[in-house]
Formats: C-alpha cells, sequence, structure tokens
C-alpha cells in the first residue's frame, strides 16, 4: 500500500499542468497516509516512455557489448 501511494503521489508531482501538482504540504500528507490519494492522469512524458515505439529512440544510443 506505501509504494502505491507514494508512486500515486509520485504522478501527482509530474503533472504537465504545475496547477494540477500538490503542493509539498499536502505530498507530505498523502505520504504519510492523512489524506487519500486519487488515481492521477498519466502525465504524458511516461506515455511517451511506455510506448515501445519509442524504445529505439531511447535506447539506440547504448554502447553493444
Amino acid at each position: 500500500g506505501e509504494v502505491e501511494r507514494a508512486c500515486k503521489v509520485a504522478c501527482w508531482c509530474v503533472q504537465d499542468e504545475e496547477g494540477a501538482r500538490p503542493s509539498m504540504g499536502t505530498v507530505v500528507q498523502a505520504l504519510e497516509g492523512l489524506v487519500e490519494v486519487s488515481m492521477p492522469p498519466v502525465p504524458r512524458m511516461l506515455k511517451v516512455l511506455g510506448d515501445p515505439a519509442n524504445y529505439v529512440k531511447f535506447f539506440s544510443g547504448l554502447p553493444s557489448t
């Protein structure tokens, strides 16, 4: 439960719209379990990272072994 809560808070903190991000006080309360954390919208960058079509772009610069 704590890991799930921390992941939700992290996703809220990296929202594309600055106004959608929680204050530090709210983050602390959420991590302490004092307030409920709803499922955040998936930030645009996480959508890009999760798209298999972009894997080559992210990993093509790695040296081969």
